[in-house]
């Protein structure tokens, strides 16, 4: 069965629970995978992005290098949590990287549930 991905926001926001099984086929192989990126529709953070996410709240223009140097990490590594974020919900990116920023999409009381 197929799923579109607003179909799957849709059910999050809805505070169910999504879990979805994806299966690779290779020419010698194939892989399978169960993914579980939420609890009760709550996207599960890492510590990093829990800190990534407290910037972007003080600051929504706050930028990928802003947000390394805060945390002093890789700016690839704030890249690929907050494209992770992205995909579970947890952010979106309005407008273009020099005149967007960030929205937070989640409620920010339950993050630590």
């Amino acid at each position: 069965m197929s799923i579109d991905e607003k179909t799957i926001r849709e059910t999050l926001l809805k505070g169910e629970r999504v879990t979805l099984v994806l299966s690779i086929e290779t020419k010698d192989a194939t892989a399978n995978a169960t993914v579980n990126g939420t609890v009760n529709g709550t996207p599960r953070l890492s510590k990093t992005q829990k800190k990534i996410l407290s910037i972007i709240q003080e600051n929504k223009y706050a930028t990928y290098e802003e947000i390394a140097k805060q945390l002093d990490i890789e700016r690839t590594t704030v890249w690929r949590n907050l494209d992770a974020m992205k995909k579970n919900g947890a952010v979106n990116r309005v407008g273009g990287d020099k005149n967007g920023y960030w929205e937070v999409l989640l409620d920010i009381k339950d993050i630590d549930k």
